[in-house]
């Protein structure tokens, strides 16, 4: 009988333990959040230099997820490519991405509220390479990261991901890149609004380890209880990147 009452203690205080992180101020933008959205999302991207034949890329993407339940994610991501870098005009869809993400909530002696995140993300390429689309490579890409609450408007993400092909088309490069993220998003409760900041890094292990950074801001408001707007501007940092800068405009829904 004392085991009894002392397992059902441990699990009303784990319940209560991620009813409280849950209820801090997560955000779908957050990796490591357990919520159910819908995003429709359009970005314009400007590659410069990098593709000397053309210098747009248009990205049109369906992305979500679905939370099995408050440990168990499911995302997924639908990529549409709009692009001249080949030199004329050409479309495709470009990738299909799914990924599962564990999540188990945890509290340091501090107090400090954490989520510890860990899962893997299948990659199908869907594009042609010939046309400026996709990477001609399926990929798997396990990560692992944390999600810490610093204060009731601010959580910060720290995330690794190693993408790794297992199928490439004919002259298609393999890839084996590892990229760390660093994720700031700050909520603004009173206007419903929330601010991003998003730098990932890569380091190409297929050339010489070469690496790469761009960073991504946003800037969001609800603007009905379960739907949400956002803008967002996208910089290439340094390094090796597919773009120099961009623009996307998105629509959110909850349910």
């Amino acid at each position: 009988m004392h085991n009894i009452f002392k397992n059902l203690k441990i699990i009303a205080v784990s319940t209560c333990l991620f009813a409280s992180f849950t209820a801090s101020s997560e955000n779908a933008s957050d990796p490591t959040a357990a919520l159910n959205f819908t995003d429709f999302k359009i970005q314009f991207f400007d590659t410069g230099d990098l593709s000397p034949a053309g210098d747009e890329r248009d990205r049109y993407a369906i992305e979500g997820a679905y939370v099995f339940n408050p440990k168990h994610k499911m995302t997924y991501e639908l990529n549409y490519w709009d692009t001249n870098v080949t030199g004329k005009s050409e479309t495709d869809f470009e990738s299909l991405k799914v990924k599962y993400i564990n999540l188990t909530p945890g509290m340091m002696e501090s107090g400090l509220k954490y989520k510890f995140a860990i899962g893997a993300e299948i990659i199908a390429d869907l594009g042609d390479p010939n046309k400026g689309i996709g990477s001609g490579t399926t990929q798997i890409a396990p990560l692992v990261g944390y999600g810490f609450v610093m204060s009731p408007q601010d959580t910060v993400i720290t995330l690794v991901q190693y993408f790794h092909s297992v199928d490439e088309d004919d002259n298609a490069e393999k890839v084996r890149v590892t990229g760390p993220r660093v994720i700031w998003i700050h909520s603004f409760p009173k206007y419903k609004a929330w601010f991003k900041l998003d730098n990932k890094f890569s380091i190409n292990h297929e050339d010489d380890h070469a690496t790469g950074n761009t960073l991504e801001v946003q800037f969001g408001k609800f603007i009905a209880p379960k739907v949400a707007v956002y803008v967002e501007a996208l910089y290439g940092t340094g390094g090796d990147t597919s773009y120099e800068s961009g623009l996307g405009i998105g629509m959110r829904v909850m349910y």
